[in-house]
Order: C-alpha cells, then structure tokens, then sequence
C-alpha cells in the first residue's frame, strides 16, 4: 500500500472531478476515493477537504497515476472559485416596502448554461434566472441567502456564497437645527437624516401661518441654510423607483424684532393676597400704530390668555412664580419681539387680617376721656379701613364707620374691631381681633366671704359676695375671676361653690352696669382662699375613764382650729343616734355629762348644708364589773415533807378575806377549813382554788381559776436502751427501760413520754419495741405513785431514738478489684455508721464464710447480722475480682486505609498470641459503639460516621484477664466521596487529543472507571484494564465524559463526577433581539425574541436561557402573542449544529426583557377647581415608558361620558367642571391602557360660608335634638344645595340649609358644610370652617345626699345634678314600701329639703321637646326614733352544741307603745325579720358568730331603731362526749366505787346513769337526774356508762366511754404464754400457735388476750396462725376467768415475744471437690441462709426434657421424707449432672440452685 501525496480542494470540485475521472474507464479503482468523501459527508459546499488518496494498486495504469499526481500539484488549497451571491441596489441595510435584485454569477459559461435557485436560511426559496427582483421586502425577508446552479449538460451544482439581507421597519427621519431664531439679516442651519443608512436624497417643504406648505426649489442636500420665518419639515428617497420615508417632525423657525416687550401690573402693592384681582398688561415699547399679539409665559401652574394684552386673574397660591410676555406682529406671526424680563409676582396664602390696637383699653372716670383707636394691614398697601362696634358681646356689629382712615378716637366703651378692603371689586381682609374698650364708674367692688373662718376644709360650702359700695340703685351685672380652676358663675352676686384642693387662689370680682354693659367699676382687692385637703379630726377627752358609784363622766369635744363648729355626740358606734336633740347641737358649749358606760364619739359641724368633720378616736366609759379572784403560786410540785405557797388575790382592791377550796380525782370539792387569808402553805396535792369576800351583806368575787398541786419523790430516773447500738434500723427490737433508784418497797405505774403520744402507761418498768421509722424521737419516763396519783417521781431526762427506714445494705470493698499473679485480694464488709455487726461472704453461689482474704477470681458479696433473733443486713453490693495474666493483644485494620467511606467494609481484629487453649471473650473499647463485641473479629459491614473512633481490645476468660492492646485509630468520613474530573483543554485541536484526569482525595486504594455519553454506558476500558489505569486517559472523541473510583472487595464506588463536555466550537456569532424594541414591554402586548446566527447557511438547533419562568422552545424565535409577568427575565441563546451535536456557538450576551402589569393612565391635575373665567390643566401619563398618544373623555352628572374631540396630547387645558378621565394607545394592533381613575373638575364661586349649631350648650347628650345651619353670606340670589361633612360619612346632602338630628355619641366630631349650585352641580362655594360637636352618653342623675337619717323633727337635703351641663331643671320622685311612686310636687329646684321617710330619686330635663336624663340611683331616707336596743341570749350558756334549741330575745327600752317589727343581722344573712322580739333557732356550727337586732315601726317603715350591740354566739361542731371515771375498778367487800360524770364546759348538764349496755334502763330515776351532782356510788359489778343533758327539749350528749366494775377474787394459778412450734424465729407462711396454759386444776376457763400485734386473738385458749405476716409480730399475754365464777380470775402472764420475719429464707447449694474424676464421688451441702433449727433437707437430681429445653427434678434415694443432715454424697459420678436441695420446716420452702 502507498500513499502518493496530498490533495487539497473544495469539496464540490472534489465531487465533480471525481465523477468525472470515475466516469471514464480509466481509472475505475478511484471509486474508493468517491466511497471515502461520502463516507466522511463530504458534501457541504464551502467545507475544505483534505484527502490522502490510498490504496491506488499498482496494477493501475501510469496515466491514472500522472493523473493523480497532476490533481496534488494543480488543485492548491482556498484555490477553487464559487458562485459569487451580490445584491443591487447594495446597501447595507433595507426598508419595509423597498425592492432589491438577487445577482448570481456561475463564474462558468453563459447563464442560458445553468439552472438557478436562491435558497434562504438553508430552505429553498425560490428557482429564477440568473437574477430575482423582491419588489417590496419586508422584516420577514430578512435572512441569508445563497444561490445555486445546476449545469444544465454536466448535471454539476455550483453554491454561492452566503449574503445576508437585513429588512428594518419603515425608518424614521430626523430634522435638528441649531438655534431657531433667526437674527436681524441673519440665517440658520438645518439638517435632515436617516439613521444608520445610506444612498438618500432629500425633499424641503416650508409652510406660515398663512400659507400653504412649499417644497423649497433646489434644495435635495441633508443640510440647508434658511433666512426665512415659518414651519420646516423634511424627507428622504432613495432607489428606482424612489421610496420615500415619513415626513420628519416639524419646527419652527422665527425671525426677531428689535421692539422690546415690558410686563407690568396694574395696582402696584408690595404684597398680593390669595383671592385679590390681578391685571398684568404686556407693553410693547416703540410699537407705534403696529398690531400686535401677545403670548405669556409664566413659571406656575396659570393658565396663561390667548393672545390677549391684558391679563385678568385672581390670585391664588398657585399664582406664584414669574411672568414673561411677547409680542407678535398680527400680520406676520413668525416675527416676534424677544421675551420681555420676568415680573416676579408673590402671593401670600392667607388672608391677611387687619390688627386693631388702641392706645388704652379703659376710658377713665369723669368727663373728657377718650381713647384712640388705629387699624392696619402688616406689610401691604392700599388699604382704607371699615369700623365696626357691638354693644354687648351677644349684640351684632354695627358698622360706625366705612372706608375711612386707619385710626378714630372714641369716647364710649363697647367691643371694637375693624377690616381693611382694596381693589375693584373690593377686596376684604379677615375683620380684627376686638378690642374691648371699657369705661370706668367710680363705685369700687368688694369681695367678702360670708362665714369668715381662719381654716377652710375641702367640701365644705363656700359663699362669696360682690358688694359695690355706694351703689345706689343702680341694677348691677357681676364679673368674677379667680387664680384656682373654679369655674366662675355668669352676672351673679354670690358665688357658692363646694370647696376643694383646685379652690385655693385669690378671688376678684367686677359690677358692670346692667343698661351699659361696658360701663364696669374696677375689679375688686383679692380675696385669698386657703383650702385644707384633708378633712380635720375631732378631738375627744374625758377627765376620767370610769364612772363613780351615782356619778358621771365629763366628755369634751374639739376641732382644731375651732371657728364655728358645734358638736355632735353618739355612745355605741358611729351610726348610732345622737346623745342630744340636732336642734341643741348648736346650744353646745364642747362639753357633755355621761353616767352610762360604753364607747363614746364626737365629731364637729359647721355651715349650711353641714359640714361634718371627721369622728374622733372612741373614749371607752366603763363600770367596774365583778372581780375575779385570781391564785398565783411559785412551786405546785411540793418537794419531800415540804410545802408550797398558794396566793389568792384581788387586782387593784382592798379589805377582802378568803375561801380556800381543795379537791381530787377521788375526791369532791370541800373548803379549806380555818383559812381565810390571802396566803396559804399547802402540804397535800390536788387542786386548789379561791374566792374573796368583804362587807355586809357579804359581797363574793368570782372563783379563781384552778392550781394542780403535785408531790414529788425524790427518787433519780432514767432510761436506758437495750441493746445500746448508735443507730438502729426499721424492724429490729430494741427495749427501753425505765430505771427508779431510791424508790424503796413502793409500787409504780410508769408514765412514758414517746414521739406518737403525750403519754404513754406501763404496769412494768421496760417496754419492748418492734421499731419502724415512726418510732424515731425523743422518749422519757416517770414513776406514779400507785397508790396515791398525785405523788409522783420527776421526769426523766430525754432519751433520744433514732430509726433508719430502710433494712441497710452491706458494703463490700476490696483492696484492688484484680488479683496479681500468685497474690490475694482482701474483703472489706461494713454497715455505715453503726456496730454489733458479724459478716460473711460468699463467691459466686458457693457457702457462705468469714474468711475475708480471696486468691481467685469470681463475683463476690457479703451480709452483716446482729441481735438475738438475729437481723440480717441486705446482701452487699457485688464485686467482681479478676485475675490478672501477662498477656498484650494486638489490634489491627483490614484493609489498612488512612480513610474509610460511609458504606465501605473494614475488619477489626483482635489477636491474643500464645494463648489458644483459653476461651476468650473479647472486650473492646471504641470511643463511639452502641454495641460491644465479644468476638476476636469486629466486621463493620456498612461503615457510618458513628464508627470513628479509638479502639483497643482485651480478653476475658473464667475471670481472667488480658491487658489492654495499644489503642487503633479509625476515620470514617459521613459524606461518599466523589470523583474529581479534569480537562486539560475543553475543545478537542484538530488531529489531537483531550487528557482527562480522575481523582478521589484522599486517593489509598483507588482504581479508576471512565464513561462517555451518560453514566449508564459501558466502560472505556476494559474491566481487568481498569486497575492498570493511573487515573488518566487521552480522548480524541467530541462528547459528555464521566468517570468514578473503585476500591476494596466487593467494589465500593465514589459517587460520579461532575461531566465534563468536550466540544468543538465554530466562529459564527450569535445575538438575541426584541421586536419591537421598546424599553418596557406590558401585559397582554405582542413581542418578539428572535435568537439570529451571523455567516452561513448552516441548519441549526437553538438552545436558550432565561431567568424567566416560562422557557423558550428551541427554535430561533420566541414569539409571545400576550406577554405577561412570566416572561420578564433575561434571554441568550446559542446555536448546535443539527448534523454535529458537539459543534456549538459561544452563548449570545443576554438581553433583558420587562413585562409589567397593564399600565393605568395616571391623571394629574394642579388645581381641580377653576377661578371665575380661568382654566386647570390636566396631564395624562404612563410611568417610565413611551410611544403612546392619549384619548381624553368627559361626563358630568347629567351627560353621559364623551370623548374630547381633537384632543390627543399628553396636556390638555379645559374650563368646563366635569368628571375626566383618559388612557394611553400605542402599537399595531393598538393596545390600550387601563382607563385612569377620574378626577373631578369644579369651579369655585366667592362667598363665605359658616356653621352654626342650635341650641348653643356647652354639652349635648345622646338622644336630643339639635339643629346645624349653613350660613351663606353674599351668595346673592342664587339657590343652593347643601353639602355636609359629618363624622359618619365623607359628605351628607340637605335641599334646606340647616339640619336637624337626633344626635347619639356616634355624632360627635367635626362639622363642616357648603353650597352647591343647584342649577350647575360643578360650582360650589368653600367648605366652612368646622365647628366640632361633642356628644356624650345619655346622662344619668345624680343625687347626693349629706345624712339620710332625719333627726327628730328634723329634715334632710337631697341635691340633684347632671354633671358638666347645664339649662337643667328637675323632676324630684317618692315613694314607699306602702306607697306608689309620685312625683314631688312644685318641685323643680337642684336641691331639695325633706322631713319625709321613703325612697327619692330624680331626673333632669331641658330644651323642646323636652329631653329627660336617665333616673338618678335611689336614696332612701329614714327617721331615727330614740331607743335603747339590746340583744341576750336564753338560756346564757357559754359554749351552746350544734343541735340545741336556743332564744334571742331584742329587748327596746323606751318605745311606749309602739309596735315593733324586728330585723336581725346574723352571720348568715345581712337581714332576717321577725313579727315578735325573740327568735328560736336550732343551732348548727355555722350558726356561731355575731348577732344585732332593732326594731322598725310597723306603721312607720321607716321608722326604726339603732341597732343593738353584736352578741357572739359560739357552736362547737361536735357533739360533747362526757368523761366517766372511777375512784377504783374493783369493788371491795362490803364496799362501793364512786363513779364521776363530767361534760366540759360543764354549765347546765344533769347526768344519766346506765349499766350494761346504753339501752339499759337508768340507774337512778328520770326526775333525780337533776338533783344529781355528776357522782353516784356503785356496789355491783359490771359495765358502766353515762351521759349528760340540758336545756328544753333535752339535749343530750354523748354516750362516755364504758368502764368495767369489777368483784374480784384472783385464785393462785400461774399463766404462762408458749409458742408450737418453739423456734427463734419465724418465716412468713409458716403456721405457729400461740397458746394460754393454765397450770394447776381442772376448772373450765374464759381466756382473755393482750397483745401488741395489729391482728388481735379472739379469746379461745389458744391462737392458731395458719400463714404467718408481719402484722402477727408482738408481744402476747393472758390470763383466764373461771367460767362457773365470772368474779374469779388469774393475773396476767408474763409477755412472750413473736417475731415474724418477711424475708423467704434461701437456701445455697455448694459441691466439692467441684472438679471430678470419672467414676469419683461428689458431696453436696445444703445451707440456710441465716441457720436456724428444725431443717429437713430434700436431695433433687435435675432431668432435662428435650421437647422444651427446660428441666425437672427426680428424688434422690433416701430424700423422701429429707434429711436430718444438711449433707448428701453421690457416688460413682461418670458425666456432668445438675442437682437442687430444698430445706423445709413443716411447709418446704423453694430454694432453686
């Protein structure tokens, strides 16, 4: 095979030479050339091809290779000539509507030779001749276009080149000038042209005012000079035949006069006020006999008049600014003057108001006073001035004066004010502020107070009067002012007002004639007025606190400082009735005699309406009540053969003698015989107490209270614990004992002081506990004497117990927790903080030891034991010894990697070298593992993040260990890792190659994939290539590349790598444009966005991107029929070629595209209400965006809406009131925009224009009536509509100019109002100023009253009042419980006067129609009569029991004969009435508390009492349960027991005697209960009980408790208490009998139990427990009653003790020796925890059962009924057994191994 050289043409000359050479037969074999070209799609026209021309055989002929070689010299590259594509005319750029001719040259032969077509955009357009003409091209002719021929002969194609064609909507043109005015001779330039095109030639055209448009004669150039004035425009054309462009924009050119134009004004004020007339006149100097006419100009909102000289407006604020004017020759219009300098024209917005001053306000007494007065307007001129005067200030302005100077002198007073007026028509400026002019009287005002106190006190009644000295008769209005905040009253004399903190100040006042209103004296001297806030105290004394024997006490009243008070006295309490009639209050001197005891008040009055002062302190006013003895004692224990002093006394008194009284528990009370002194030494106990005595007939105080005399013995007491341990725990038991030395032969009752009760008895000296946590505490004891209960030993000190809850654990230490090689380790057990204790310990479940020091490793634990029975602590806390060998693992990774993936697979190994033989376990110590491992071998399957960490690794075997191996580290990263991809370059150079490089950081490990198109495609390399790969390969193919890592086994893969796109790239550039082109496009609009690829016919597919939210097709326009918010974004697009996917243009540059939401017209207005005769401009725009011309409409109320004719500019100026709108229109097909919101146009007329509101009161109240009146001043005659603005709604209308509502509170606020021309709804007056209306919620009266009590023959003041208003009278109302309500008649006054009882209540009521307040609140008045009331109690018991019967009784003193009805205050209602003056109630516990009686006339309800004073009454809940005792339980012979009844409190109870049961007839009879003292004597034996009783019905209490009376004969036989079976200790479950044995005889016994167990024994003789519990634990005692002798009965036996432990015993199983050899014998040993006697042990031998995997037991030989010994030997034992014992004591036990 040879290669013969290179030959290098376009591939359609390869085409074509090559169909040719193959045609001929020379060269056949060059067909594989033609299968190479099409091969490699060699038919593009414009492609170059380079071809090395192979496999030619040497066979071939010499021509065909000379051939050849002639081709490789002749054909040289970019050599070979096309067809050549030209356009006539050749502009770089065409227009709608212009022609253009397609050229193609074949550049071969004639053009009859060939047959052409124009393709456009690689599409067939259309076949022609040699040349096309396209008469009229539009934009959709853009393009690009190529021709081709065909030869008609050699059937060969020729291709042009490509030639774009670019076809723009119609152009504009464009005429700019320089200046526009033309110079006097001079010229100006002007220039047209189109933009960014070429060949044009251009037409003038001129046209005036006055003459048609021209075209200028020879005039074609883009710039032309001009001399002449007029209006200019211009076009271009081009081509044959000629296309003309639209006519440019016209402008203007002027030609100036040297005439100079002036402005002035007409009236040449300094200052211009809003409103005022303004004439502006435009002079033209050195105009002669010219016409003119005239523009302005002016920098302000006016619009400006038509060619008018003058100009006549009304000046506003809108006025301001500058004005300019220009004259125009009327017969030329384009010859102006230049515009004349500026006027500046200021206009002030208010209007100015005249100032009025005067240079005195006070025309002096006497003749010839006058004062001048002078009106002027700040800053301005032209003023003359119109005076005005009122003579009062309700009178109207009469106008004394008009157009007159600017100051008068007057001589009269009276209310001035003045205004200034200017112009034609006059102009009025606000009238002045008045100025009051007063003229002086020589009579001089005085202020005088009429009580002329030091001190005033807050609420008391003020008078104040205005005299005017010397006077006459002259008939006198008066004026009052004052420095506090009282508000004064209108042209009285007096001035009465209730004083407060705000009244404080000086007081002034003034007389004004009444005929001559400003004919006034001078204002008076001040009155100063001082007001103490606080109200004053009364002060009360008496020269003594107790009232003598037929005596009385002084009282005297005061109140600091003291002008003018009379007093006031009251015993009781503050509501009480006067001590003295009201009317002698004021004959008072201060000063009262009293005998009567109690609790005395004052309080002071002065004034008219009263004013009270505060009460005093109470003065308490006493007799002196029965004394009560009292006894004081130092000592009541007597020591041995002494005695004590008791005292008996009376406070405070003298010449008493004493009775001493003395009794006991066994003895009734009896006096002390032959003592009478205050002193008295005592030898015996018992309980003592006094009375005193004196005079004749003797007088006795009450008894003493009572003193309990003890004797002591002096004997040494103490307790004592056994056993005396320092801390004792729940269940043990412990004995404390009570220890009398010194006590001799006498026989004691001990008394124990314990944590659960006061006291405690005992008949023995100890007292045995089962102790719990309750029994922790502080215990004491004494010695009673048996013999006589009084004499006793003193207490002992305190013992203190403590008791721990909880049973406590031992605690197991050892001395290091691993054994060393050969070493031991020693055990430590103990109990915290306590003693006595014995330990055992025992390892793992073998027996139980003392021995502490171990050599071998296992679980280790203890238990303590102390005290008979024992009490065994909790077994300990377990400890673990291991033993320790020499021994180090190591740790190792598979596979070895610095950094493991989540999901890879890695082995943790633990090795232990030399040590097979043993059976390890594995213990592992990772930082981060939710389970342990216990293998040699730690496969992580899935890795994850929680794997990282540390680890190490030690053995563990039959409590042996290894040491710790050396600590591994693991890294896991969470995250996969992913594959890097890299390319050196992204573009593949021709003939080379790409270099991709793959990596994973880090990279250990790492074998390399690599993929080309998607991810599922097949490997590049090879499978077994893949771990040859160093991470790099070269590509030479176009496309998307992948690659990703592998490692380990099975394959972990890192996730793929990004792609990596390697392209070819071609030059063609790429742009993305808009159509139209406007800066803003806006919903609904049609748009365009057209992606264009400059050079070649190549076919391409279109990629965009946008930020938008809707995508573009991939096609090479996005046409957007309505656009919308959506499509707003960014847009760029770029080109693939359809046939090479991988050869791409670069992306276009992004164009912006903004969709906004339909635009709304915006109108907008300066003013929006016309001046008389002037004009408003309306603008209408659409925000920031153009190309839009503006359709404007009008409609009024009466016309329906109309488009404005010949309107569509953006400004417009109209003189019509009206409602208008507008919209804007661009595009074709026209869009529109929304219409604009409206804006109403009015025209204002001049008038003035108040509100007024009828009637004129200072406060209005929901529901009345008022009218609101429009006042319009100067409207002429012109009818008017009414227009209000309300607080409810932004406008109401009336036909009349006043309104008239019903107001609520929802109508307070601002009124305002104007008028509204009916016959032109568009012209209305001002709106008003406001008048604000204030309406509060329907008023409710109010009454106040002083006292509501009326005094005898007295009355009481009732003032109503509606507050802050006035114009009120008022309805007074009356009514009674007896009688309908009436109104009070001739009574419409604030205050009224009353000597009635009943129930008032008022109203108010003002205007027309009347309108009435709410009714005020009730106040009731009642009269006082003057009684004495008190409240007893029957019967007067001082403790009452809830169900007995009691009376209240009101007793009324003084009341004659009226009839009373009676009210209660209890404490379970405020009120309770009764017909009759007692009240029987059966009383509960709620009926304690306080009761109060009085009592109300029953004719007169109103009428009453004062109350009496409280009464307490006191119930006790529970019934009383008397106290039954006996001086002794056993009767003598021949002798009686004295049985005592008590009920405390014991006042009024009889006592009921009973024997057997309570239903038992009484012992005494029913009618001697109440000669019955509480005692009786009994001589039978039996049970006995009583109770008490009282009041009527009998009320009874509780049965007491029974006592036992006794005949007793005690026979000799001995009671012993024994327990079967007899163990130490006894088990929960186990059965036990506690038996009564009675030794000697055979007589038939009663048993009677005492036990301190919580389960008590019937009484057989013995008690048979089947199950045993806690609660059977005790100690038990006995004795019997012979059953044919019921008074004949053994003492009690001695107490045996029980104990019942709750634990099940365990029993422990232990084997040895515990390794075998075959056929050797084996012991077991059974033990009990806690050894104990009586066990019988049962041998078992465990069997398994292969259906369950469980286990059950066979009896060994000989355990049938047990064993006594607790050891069992198995023999000949050949395989591994398991066995279990059992222990048993009557019931077995279950102890598993």
């Amino acid at each position: 095979m040879s290669t013969f050289g290179t030959l290098c043409i376009s591939a359609s000359d390869f085409t074509k030479f090559h169909h040719r050479l193959y045609r001929s037969s020379l060269c056949p074999d060059v067909s594989q050339i033609g299968v190479w070209t099409q091969k490699h799609n060699l038919k593009q026209a414009g492609d170059r091809v380079t071809v090395s021309v192979l496999d030619v055989k040497m066979k071939n002929t010499l021509f065909c290779v000379l051939l050849l070689f002639l081709l490789n010299t002749l054909f040289l590259c970019g050599d070979a000539q096309d067809a050549v594509l030209t356009l006539e005319p050749n502009w770089s750029s065409f227009f709608t509507g212009e022609s253009v001719t397609f050229m193609c040259d074949m550049k071969e032969g004639k053009d009859t030779d060939w047959e052409y077509k124009i393709n456009k955009d690689g599409r067939e357009f259309v076949p022609y001749n040699s040349s096309y003409t396209i008469e009229t091209l539009s934009t959709v002719s853009s393009g690009q276009y190529q021709c081709s021929g065909h030869h008609k002969s050699s059937n060969d194609t020729t291709t042009s080149n490509i030639t774009s064609l670019t076809v723009l909507d119609k152009p504009n043109i464009k005429l700019t000038a320089g200046p526009t005015i033309i110079p006097v001779g001079g010229r100006v330039n002007l220039s047209c042209s189109v933009d960014d095109s070429d060949g044009w030639k251009y037409d003038w055209f001129r046209r005036t005012s006055n003459s048609n448009e021209a075209q200028v004669d020879g005039k074609e150039n883009r710039d032309i000079r001009v001399s002449q004035g007029g209006i200019y425009r211009c076009r271009g054309g081009r081509g044959k035949p000629v296309y003309y462009t639209d006519y440019s924009d016209e402008v203007t050119v002027e030609i100036t006069v040297s005439n100079k134009a002036v402005v002035k004004m007409q009236n040449d004020w300094s200052q211009i006020f809003r409103g005022e007339r303004i004439t502006l006149t435009c002079e033209i100097q050195d105009g002669g006999d010219t016409e003119w006419e005239y523009l302005w100009t002016t920098s302000n909102s006016e619009t400006s008049p038509k060619q008018r000289e003058r100009w006549i407006f009304t000046a506003s604020a809108s006025s301001r600014g500058n004005y300019r004017c220009q004259g125009k020759l009327k017969m030329d219009f384009y010859f102006p003057t230049e515009w004349s300098d500026p006027l500046r024209l200021t206009v002030t917005a208010n209007k100015p108001r005249a100032s009025l001053t005067a240079n005195s306000r006070v025309i002096t007494a006497g003749g010839g006073g006058r004062v001048r007065l002078s009106c002027s307007v700040d800053e301005s001129n032209g003023w003359k001035y119109d005076w005005f005067k009122r003579e009062s200030e309700s009178s109207a302005a009469q106008i004394i004066k008009d157009k007159g100077p600017d100051t008068m002198s007057i001589s009269d007073g009276g209310m001035y004010n003045c205004r200034g007026g200017r112009g034609n028509p006059v102009y009025y400026t606000e009238n002045s502020a008045a100025v009051t002019v007063w003229k002086r009287v020589s009579n001089k005002a005085v202020v005088k107070m009429q009580n002329d106190w030091s001190q005033i006190f807050r609420g008391e009644t003020i008078t104040l009067t205005c005299e005017i000295q010397d006077g006459g008769d002259t008939e006198w209005e008066y004026l009052w002012t004052t420095s506090s905040s009282e508000t004064s009253p209108k042209q009285r004399e007096r001035w009465i007002f209730t004083a407060s903190a705000s009244s404080r100040g000086n007081y002034w006042c003034q007389g004004k004639v009444k005929m001559d209103f400003y004919s006034s004296t001078e204002w008076s001297d001040p009155l100063r007025l001082t007001v103490t806030e606080s109200k004053p105290q009364s002060k009360l004394r008496a020269d003594r606190t107790e009232v003598p024997v037929g005596g009385s006490v002084t009282l005297s009243c005061s109140v600091n400082p003291s002008s003018g008070w009379k007093y006031y006295w009251y015993r009781g309490d503050q509501s009480s009735e006067l001590l003295i009639r009201h009317d002698d209050v004021f004959k008072s001197n201060g000063q009262i005699s009293v005998s009567q005891e109690g609790q005395y008040w004052c309080r002071g009055g002065r004034g008219e309406p009263v004013y009270y002062s505060q009460y005093s302190q109470s003065v308490r006013i006493n007799t002196l009540a029965i004394p009560k003895a009292k006894v004081t004692a130092g000592p009541t224990i007597i020591p041995v053969g002494g005695r004590v002093t008791l005292s008996c006394s009376v406070d405070d008194s003298d010449g008493w003698k004493y009775d001493w009284f003395r009794r006991t528990s066994n003895s009734n009370e009896a006096q002390v015989v032959g003592e009478e002194n205050r002193d008295i030494r005592v030898s015996q106990g018992g309980i003592y107490r006094c009375r005193g005595r004196r005079g004749k007939p003797v007088y006795y105080t009450d008894y003493s209270d009572e003193v309990t005399v003890e004797i002591t013995v002096s004997t040494s007491v103490s307790v004592t614990l056994q056993p005396d341990w320092s801390q004792i725990f729940s269940g043990e038991k412990i004995t404390v004992r009570c220890e009398i030395q010194g006590g001799g032969d006498t026989e004691w009752d001990y008394e124990w002081k314990t944590p659960q009760s006061t006291s405690h008895q005992t008949h023995v000296n100890y007292w045995t506990l089962s102790v719990s946590e309750s029994s922790s505490g502080n215990y004491m004891c004494r010695g009673r004497n048996r013999r006589d209960s009084y004499s006793s030993t003193q207490w002992s000190k305190t013992f203190t117990l403590t008791v721990s809850a909880n049973r406590p654990r031992a605690s197991l230490r050892a001395d290091s927790e691993v054994i060393p090689a050969g070493g031991r380790v020693t055990l430590s057990c103990s109990v915290d903080e306590s003693e006595g204790w014995k330990y055992w310990f025992r390892r793992n479940s073998g027996s139980w030891s003392s021995e502490n020091r171990v050599s071998e490793g296992g679980v280790y634990y203890c238990t303590g034991g102390r005290g008979n029975p024992v009490y065994y602590t909790e077994n300990s806390n377990e400890v673990t010894i291991n033993k320790t060998v020499s021994i180090r693992p190591t740790v190792t990774l598979d596979p070895n990697w610095s950094l493991i993936y989540t999901g890879e697979t890695i082995t943790v190994r633990c090795w232990i070298q030399n040590h097979e033989r043993t059976q390890w376990t594995y213990e592992w110590r990772p930082t981060n593992l939710n389970t342990y491992p216990t293998q040699s071998e730690y496969r992580i399957y899935r890795a994850a993040e929680s794997h990282s960490g540390d680890y190490s690794c030690r053995g563990r075997g039959d409590y042996l260990l290894t040491e710790w191996s050396r600590v591994i580290k693991l890294t896991v990263s969470p995250t996969k890792p992913e594959a890097e991809l890299n390319a050196d370059i992204k573009v593949i150079p021709v003939g080379g190659s790409v270099t991709l490089s793959c990596s994973v950081n880090p990279s250990s490990g790492w074998k390399y994939y690599w993929y080309r198109g998607d991810q599922s495609t097949e490997l590049l390399i090879r499978q077994d290539d893949v771990f040859k790969s160093n991470g790099q390969i070269s590509v030479s193919k176009e496309g998307q590349y992948w690659c990703r890592g592998g490692r380990g086994e099975p394959v972990y893969y890192s996730q793929y790598s990004q792609s990596v796109r390697i392209n070819t790239l071609v030059s063609n550039r790429v742009v993305v444009t808009l159509n139209p082109n406007w800066s803003e496009i806006y919903h609904g609009e049609m748009i365009t966005v057209r992606c264009e690829i400059q050079g070649g016919n190549t076919s391409w597919e279109y990629e965009w991107k946008t930020t938008s939210s809707i995508k573009p097709s991939n096609q090479n326009e996005f046409r957007i029929s309505s656009a919308s918010s959506s499509h707003s974004g960014n847009y760029r697009c770029k080109g693939r070629r359809k046939n090479a996917q991988y050869k791409t243009t670069e992306w276009s540059d992004f164009i912006k595209l903004t969709v906004q939401s339909k635009p709304g017209s915006k109108p907008t207005a300066g003013p929006t209400i016309i001046p008389v005769g002037g004009r408003v401009t309306l603008s209408c725009s659409v925000d920031d965006s153009d190309g839009w011309k503006y359709d404007w409409f009008r409609r009024t109320s009466n016309s329906n809406e109309a488009q404005v004719v010949g309107e569509e500019n953006r400004d417009i100026r109209v003189s019509q009131g009206g409602i208008y709108r507008c919209r804007g229109r661009r595009g074709e097909p026209v869009y529109y925009t929304v219409y604009s919101d409206e804006v109403t146009v009015e025209i204002t007329v001049s008038t003035s224009v108040s509100v007024t509101l009828q009637p004129d009161w200072s406060q209005i109240f929901s529901g009345e009536k008022i009218t609101v009146r429009c006042e319009i001043q100067g409207g002429g005659d012109t009818e008017w509509d009414y227009e209000w603005k309300t607080p409810q709604s932004t406008s109401h209308q009336t036909h009349v100019n006043y309104w008239t509502l019903s107001v609520s509170e929802s109508s307070s606020g601002n009124y305002m109002c104007r008028g509204r021309n009916r016959r032109d709804s568009y012209s209305s007056t001002q709106w008003s100023k406001t008048i604000t209306l204030t309406v509060s919620a329907i008023p409710k009266a109010k009454v106040t009253a002083g006292p509501t009590i009326i005094p005898v023959g007295g009355r009481v003041t009732l003032s109503c009042s509606v507050d802050d208003s006035d114009g009120w009278k008022y309805d007074w109302f009356r009514r009674t419980s007896n009688s309908n309500e009436a109104q009070v008649v001739g009574e419409e006054n604030r205050d009224i006067r009353v000597s009635k009882g009943g129930i008032y209540r008022c109203r108010g009521r003002r205007g027309k129609p009347v309108y009435y307040t709410d009714y005020s609140d009730e106040v009731t008045v009642e009269i006082t009569v003057s009684t004495s009331v008190s409240v007893t109690l029957q019967p007067d018991w001082s403790q009452v029991f809830s169900g007995e019967k009691i009376t209240v009784r009101c007793e009324i003193q003084g009341g004659g004969d009226t009839e009373w009805d009676y009210e209660w205050k209890t404490p379970q209602s405020t009120s309770h009435q009764t017909h009759v003056n007692y009240w029987t109630l059966s009383v509960s516990e709620s009926s304690s508390g306080n009761y109060m009686c009085r009592g109300r006339n029953r004719r007169d309800s109103y009428s009453s009492t004062q109350w009496s004073k409280t009464i307490t009454l006191t119930v006790s809940g529970e019934k009383p349960k008397p106290q039954l005792s006996a001086d002794d339980r056993d009767i003598p012979v021949g002798g009686s027991v004295t049985l005592s009844c008590s009920v405390n409190p014991s006042s009024g109870w009889k006592y009921y005697w009973y024997r057997g049961d309570q239903s038992s007839e009484l012992l005494i009879r029913h009618d001697d209960v109440f000669n019955s003292s509480g005692k009786i004597s009994v001589s039978q034996e039996g049970q006995y009980w009583c109770r008490g009783g009282r009041g009527e019905p009998v009320y009874y209490s509780q049965y007491s408790q029974s006592v036992r009376i006794n005949r007793l004969v005690t026979v000799s036989n001995r009671v012993v208490v024994t327990l079967h079976p007899n163990w130490s200790e006894i088990y929960h479950g186990e059965m036990i009998t506690v038996r009564c044995e009675i030794q000697g005889g055979d007589t038939e016994w009663e048993y009677e139990w005492e036990t301190t167990s919580s389960i008590k024994p019937s009484n057989p003789k013995e008690f048979r427990i089947s199950s045993a519990s806690s609660s059977h634990s005790g100690n038990y005692r006995c004795k019997g009653r012979k059953k044919n002798a019921q008074h004949e009965t053994t003492e009690w036996s001695d107490f045996i003790e029980l104990t019942v432990n709750n634990n099940k015993p365990q029993s422990v199983l232990t084997v040895s020796p515990s390794w075998l050899s075959p056929g050797a014998s084996v012991t077991l040993k059974c033990e009990v925890e806690h050894p104990s006697s009586g066990w019988r042990f049962y041998w078992y031998k465990t069997v398994p059962k292969l259906s369950d995997r469980l286990y059950r037991y066979e009896l060994l030989p000989g355990s049938d009924s047990g064993t006594e010994e607790d050891s069992y030997m198995v023999h000949g034992q050949t395989h591994t057994a398991g066995y279990v014992c059992r222990a048993g004591k009557f019931l077995v036990c279950d102890m598993p191994y």
